[in-house]
Order: C-alpha cells, then sequence, then structure tokens
C-alpha cells in the first residue's frame, strides 16, 4: 500500500477559492459530465456488469423526478453486491494508478486527490482537476489498470463511462468527503472506516 499524508492545502475554512460555478459540460456516452479544470469534482465509476441496463432503467423509472434518489438506489445496489476490485493486485492497482496522477504524491501534475475508496463493484474519487478533466482522469485510471490487471484483452474490467457531481460549497465537499471514507463501513465490509485497506481514511487521522 501507500503512504500518503494529508493532502497539504485541505483544511476546514480554507477551501472557498476552489469552488467553482462553472457549468461546462461536455458529453460522454450520452450523459453530461464537467468538463471544468480547476475544480473540485466527485467521481464515481464501476465494475464491468455490476449495474445492467434492465435495472438502471427501472432505477431511472422509478425515481424519474429525484435524480438524488436516482443516484442513491444505484449507490445501494452497488454496495449490495459482490464484485473484483478488491482482489488485492486489483485493488492495488487502482490506489496506484489514482496516485500517479496525483501532483502532492505522483510524478505528474494533473489533479490533486482529496479521497477516494475501492469498493468491491466500484471506485470513488474527490478531486481538485488541473490539467485534465474528470473524464480524462476516469480514462487514464482505467486504462493503466486494464492493461496491468487484465491479461485477456477480450475482458472487460470496467463498465464504459462514470458519474460526476462537482462541488459547490465546503459543506457539500466534506460530506462527500466524509461519504467516501463511510462507504465500506455502510456496506458492512468493515466496522470501522481505518480497517479498510483501499481508502484515504488514514490520511485525515
Amino acid at each position: 500500500m501507500f503512504a500518503h499524508p494529508k493532502p497539504r492545502w485541505i483544511s476546514e475554512g480554507t477551501l472557498s477559492a476552489y469552488f467553482t460555478e462553472n457549468t461546462f459540460y461536455e458529453n460522454y456516452h450520452k450523459l453530461p459530465h464537467s468538463a471544468a479544470l480547476h475544480s473540485l469534482v466527485h467521481i464515481v465509476f464501476r465494475e464491468f456488469g455490476s449495474l445492467p441496463a434492465t435495472l438502471l432503467a427501472r432505477f431511472h423509472k422509478q425515481h424519474a423526478d429525484d435524480e438524488c434518489a436516482y443516484l442513491d438506489a444505484i449507490d445501494d445496489h452497488l454496495d449490495a453486491s459482490h464484485g473484483k476490485l478488491t482482489t488485492p493486485v486489483v485493488a492495488d492497482s487502482i490506489v496506484a494508478a489514482c496516485c500517479f496522477g496525483d501532483q502532492e504524491f505522483g510524478p505528474n501534475d494533473w489533479y490533486r486527490l482529496c479521497a477516494f475508496v475501492v469498493m468491491p463493484t466500484h471506485i470513488h474519487l474527490l478531486v481538485h482537476t488541473s490539467t485534465r478533466s474528470a473524464a480524462q482522469i476516469v480514462k487514464t485510471i482505467k486504462t493503466h489498470v486494464t492493461s496491468e490487471c487484465v491479461k485477456n484483452h477480450q475482458t472487460k474490467l470496467f463498465a464504459t463511462g462514470y458519474f460526476d457531481t462537482t462541488m459547490r460549497s465546503e459543506k457539500q465537499f466534506w460530506k462527500v468527503l466524509r461519504y467516501i471514507h463511510m462507504n465500506p463501513v455502510k456496506a458492512q465490509l468493515c466496522a470501522d472506516i481505518l480497517d479498510w485497506q483501499w481508502s484515504s481514511a488514514k490520511w485525515y487521522v
């Protein structure tokens, strides 16, 4: 595992300069995504086959007028599912790929990694985009992990696309950060956030 201190630039009451009202979006696989740089963004991407199209359509029909309920339904399903992303070799590769683009930890200046957790079927990232958009970050991580872990190139590890939410306030940022770290506990994978191996929770102790 990778040792990583709490990001030095993050502390409560000092994040106001990092929030944006930028509404520049791009379409990626029929979904609108934030394409803004220098924004704080929560990103979720998932394992291939973890969310069948029929189930996604059912959730959309059930919660057509409530986007939050729709996303909660997806999240609850993913948390209750079994997947292979926390196979140690895969999870370690995901963490390495996430840290590789972080300007405080890795050799690149693509983004600042604020928080992450690797779950059996999906990954949560909270990043400050610098020189790469959310779409570019996700593509880079997926490509690296797939090349490292998938020997049969006909096998897909990750589903196409991702979900993202741009942070609009410090309150929202800390709420999402705490949610990311609590995800393994919520899914009953561990009793304490510090017990989960593939998480940034230890950075904030």
